[in-house]
Formats: structure tokens, sequence, C-alpha cells
């Protein structure tokens, strides 16, 4: 794992929604991620870094990375912080294995 873009030193954990949804909540360490977008920022940067790709707004606070090869949709807000839209054959396992390419990242239930 190379975390070299990952700034900040952020440990990502992922937290399914269901299996039925396509949520994925996003949380680190630090108990400020719902009021300050860093961890985001920082989150999609890594992963468009490494994958030299380009980051593209498709609404207020949701962006995509092109070249991201799981098609995942990457949100921000206030009320629920980070949270990952897939697709429905993309698993959460599959996410935090392309995450840790970029981030620390686990699951956890």
């Amino acid at each position: 794992m190379d975390t070299t873009n990952n700034k900040y030193d952020y440990n990502y954990y992922l937290s399914p929604t269901s299996k039925q949804k396509r949520w994925v909540f996003v949380r680190t360490d630090n108990s400020i991620d719902l009021y300050e977008p860093d961890a985001f920022f920082n989150l999609v940067d890594s992963i468009r870094d490494g994958i030299h790709g380009e980051v593209k707004v498709i609404g207020d606070g949701r962006v995509k990375i092109t070249g991201d090869e799981l098609d995942l949709v990457y949100q921000w807000d206030d009320l629920f912080g980070i949270v990952i839209e897939r697709p429905y054959k993309v698993s959460v396992q599959e996410i935090c294995d392309f995450f840790m390419r970029f981030v620390k990242c686990s699951i956890r239930d």
C-alpha cells in the first residue's frame, strides 16, 4: 500500500448501510468528519492522484473520479459526512481493497 498521497494519514472505516442499499458510510478516527470536509477532500485527492484521474463534480457535494474502475460516487455533507454510492455489483470489500491502494482502510459493521 502506497499511502504517500494520504496527506493527513487518516484511517478510513467503511460501514455499509445494508447489503441491499448502495450507500456506504465512511468515517475516520476524527470525530469532526460531519462538520469539516477535510477527510473527504483527502480521500478524493489521494485516489485521484493515485489513479491519475480527474475529479468531476456531478452535484452538490457529489463527485466522480475519472479512471475509477469501480465507478463510485463520492459525497460529503454535514448531515452524513462521507458517503460512497456504489453500483450494486460492487461489494464493500472491493471498495475497501480499492481504497487501500491509496489510504488506510478497513470495514466496520
